[in-house]
C-alpha cells in the first residue's frame, strides 16, 4: 500500500493551470533528473490513472488551489477511498471568506484537511493575522498543510523554519504537514519538526536529487521515522520515478512503510491502511 501525498492530476482545472505546461514539465524534469510522461503531454486522466496503477499507487492526496476545489471534491466522492483532498486557502480573501471554506469543504464536506501558501499573499506563516485560521484548525482538530520552501518566495530567508517553530509552540495542538520542507533549510526543519511533536514534514520532490536531500533521509532513517511522508509532486515529477527514487535512496527498507503510508494513514486517520 503506497499513498502518494503530493499529487495533482490532469482533471478540472488543474489542467489549465501552468503544472501541465510543457515548458514547466521539462524544465523541472531536467533539475530533478526525472522524465514527464505521455499522460501529462496529453493531460489525460485515463493515462494518468493508468500510470497511477502501474506505479503502484493506492491512494493520491490532492493539495490544489481554491479555484480547484470543487474539482477535488467531484474525485473524492468519484473514487471513494482512492482520492483524499485538502481543500486549499486563498490567503487574500477574507478571513471570513476562508472560514467559509473551512466549514463547507471540510466540516460540512469531503475534504481532510486544509491546504494554505502564505507566501502567496505575501504572509510569513507565523503572521498574526493567519492566527485566526490556525485557532479554527486547532480547535476543530483540522488537518492543517503549510507549504514553505522551494520558490513559494522569491526571498528564502522567509522560508526559514524558525516561523513553522514559532506556530508550532503559540498553537501545540495544532496537526500540521510542512510541504516541501522548508527547502533549502533542511537542517533547520528536520530539527523543528524533531523539537515540535505537531509538525510533520512531506520533502515531495526536494528529496530527489535536491541539494541535502540526503539530510532528510538521514531525518527518516532515525529521529523523523513517524514523520515523514512521501509525495511525488506529480505532474513537475513522474509518479513512478520519484516512488522509485524514495524506494532506493537510502531509507531503510523497514522503514519505508512508514514513509510511504504509515505515517499519512495515521494522519488520515485510515485504520484501515495503517493497520497493515
Amino acid at each position: 500500500m503506497i499513498i502518494d501525498f503530493r499529487n495533482r492530476p490532469p482533471y478540472g482545472r488543474f489542467k489549465e493551470s501552468f503544472l501541465f505546461q510543457q515548458e514547466a514539465v521539462e524544465k523541472y524534469g531536467v533539475k530533478f533528473d526525472v522524465a514527464h510522461t505521455i499522460a501529462v503531454e496529453q493531460r489525460s486522466m485515463a493515462l494518468y490513472e493508468q500510470e497511477k496503477q502501474e506505479a503502484g499507487i493506492d491512494i493520491a492526496v490532492m493539495q490544489g488551489t481554491k479555484a480547484q476545489n470543487p474539482d477535488m471534491v467531484e474525485l473524492v466522492e468519484k473514487y471513494l477511498g482512492k482520492y483524499y483532498a485538502f481543500a486549499a486557502l486563498d490567503l487574500n480573501d477574507t478571513l471570513e471568506e476562508s472560514l467559509l471554506v473551512i466549514e463547507r469543504y471540510v466540516l460540512n464536506g469531503s475534504c481532510s484537511g486544509i491546504s494554505m501558501i502564505p507566501s502567496f499573499a505575501s504572509y510569513l506563516v507565523d503572521d498574526e493575522q493567519l492566527w485566526s485560521l490556525y485557532e479554527k484548525c486547532e480547535r476543530e482538530k483540522i488537518l492543517l498543510m503549510i507549504f514553505s520552501g522551494g520558490n513559494s518566495r522569491i526571498n528564502y530567508a522567509e522560508n526559514n523554519p524558525i516561523h513553522v517553530d514559532n506556530i508550532a509552540k503559540q498553537f501545540p495542538n495544532l496537526q500540521m504537514i510542512i510541504g516541501h520542507g522548508c527547502w533549502p533549510y533542511v537542517q533547520e526543519m528536520c530539527g523543528v519538526a524533531y523539537k515540535r511533536e505537531n509538525v510533520y514534514l512531506c520533502p515531495d520532490m526536494y528529496l530527489v536529487n535536491a541539494p541535502g536531500y540526503r539530510d532528510y533521509i538521514d531525518a527518516a532513517n532515525h529521529f523523523l521515522t513517524k514523520k515523514m511522508t512521501f509525495g511525488s509532486a506529480y505532474p513537475l515529477l513522474a509518479i513512478k520515478d520519484a516512488k522509485e527514487f524514495y524506494l532506493h535512496c537510502g531509507i531503510k527498507e523497514h522503514i519505508l512503510p512508514d514513509i510511504l503510508y504509515h505515517n499519512i494513514a495515521q494522519a488520515l486517520k485510515l485504520e484501515s491502511i495503517s493497520s497493515q
